[in-house]
């Protein structure tokens, strides 16, 4: 399956859209589109920080797992020796 399938697509916010928030009325095109790109450039950061904190804690969880099963099979192989 392709990756481009699976991409969403989102609308870049527009001017006169970012001109309908408050206090922002008043701003000129250029003033607009800076306020655009710097959205947009916080938007992937917080998103990739997002993405880097959910994998971060997958791996722990994942490692805790991995713990707490070693340990309950090095328990399992302990009787096992005392029953032997």
């Amino acid at each position: 399956m392709s990756n481009q399938n699976n991409v969403k697509k989102y609308k870049r916010l527009t001017k006169e859209e970012l001109r309908n928030c408050k206090g922002l009325e008043n701003y000129s095109d250029e003033q607009a589109e800076e306020a655009i790109q710097t959205i947009e450039k916080l938007s992937i950061l917080f998103y990739e920080l997002y993405k880097k904190e959910k994998q971060t804690s997958e791996e722990k969880i994942n490692r805790n797992h991995k713990l707490k099963y070693d340990k309950d099979e090095g328990k399992e192989n302990i009787k096992k020796r005392n029953v032997a």
